[in-house]
Parts: C-alpha cells; structure tokens; sequence
C-alpha cells in the first residue's frame, strides 16, 4: 500500500531525471565550447611565443639574420605542441630618420647604415572540436615578431 507521500516522492524523482536529461546535452555543449575556447588561446600564445623565440634568435648577429632556414626551424621547435604550425623568416631594413624601409645592400640612408630587423611569421590554422551555430570551425592564428639585429 502506498501512501500519497511516497507517490509524490516518486514524481519528484521522474522529475529530477527528466530535468537532468534535459539540461545534459545543454551542459556538454558548454564544457566543449569552454574547452574550445581556452585550447584556441593556448594555441594563440604558443604561436605568439614561437614568433618571440625566433625573433630573438635571428636578431642575434648579421649571420643569424639572413638564417632564414635556421630561424624557421627555432619556431617551428618552439610551437612542437602545435600541429601544422608554419614560419616565415625574413629581415626589413628601415632607415632611422622616417622609418622608411630600404635595401640592405644599398646605403640609401643618407650616408647612415640602415637597421636591420629580423621579421619572422608564425601561422597555425586552428580547428575546433566540434561545430558550434554562428562561430566558424577554423580560424587562422598569425603573429609576428621584429626584433633589431645586434
């Protein structure tokens, strides 16, 4: 024989279990979407650090430089943790007086040498795990560093 108040205690637990099938699915997509979010930031900074990395390393000398191989390959090192991660190494020469880029082999700086800057340029395309309404499944991640050769 049941009483009335153990057969509303079976109704508020059909509830609950009701309640909680619903909002699962609402759960999951937030903890992904969260997930998401912070592995596209942790995947900003290390491209962000690699670009550093590899600055550094070409502005080290003249030599180092015009490393362009070396370079690339001291970012890609850096960015290890991230997959598919591309580098571009370069150098711009800029005279002092207006900052107007030049060719370094000319002395075209007003009998000065022009600065010459390491450039380098970490891209990494970054893919979600899974497709969200209204936000894209891939956005391209760029950063790049200049640093003045010694």
């Amino acid at each position: 024989m049941t009483t009335p108040r153990t057969e509303e205690n079976r109704r508020r637990k059909g509830t609950a279990l009701v309640e909680f099938a619903i909002s699962v699915p609402f759960l999951f997509l937030l903890t992904m979407g969260a997930t998401d979010f912070g592995r596209l930031f942790y995947h900003a900074l290390v491209v962000t650090h690699a670009a550093g990395v590899a600055s550094e390393f070409a502005a080290y000398d003249g030599i180092h430089a015009v490393n362009y191989t070396g370079t690339e390959t001291v970012a890609l090192a850096d960015a290890f943790e991230v997959k598919g991660a591309t580098a571009t190494a370069t150098h711009v020469c800029v005279c002092t007086a207006g900052g107007a880029a030049v060719s370094c082999n000319l002395d075209t700086c007003g009998g000065q040498p022009p600065r010459v800057y390491a450039k380098v340029t970490v891209q990494h395309n970054f893919q979600t795990m899974g497709s969200y309404p209204s936000i894209p499944a891939s956005t391209l991640i760029g950063r790049e560093a200049w640093r003045r050769v010694q």
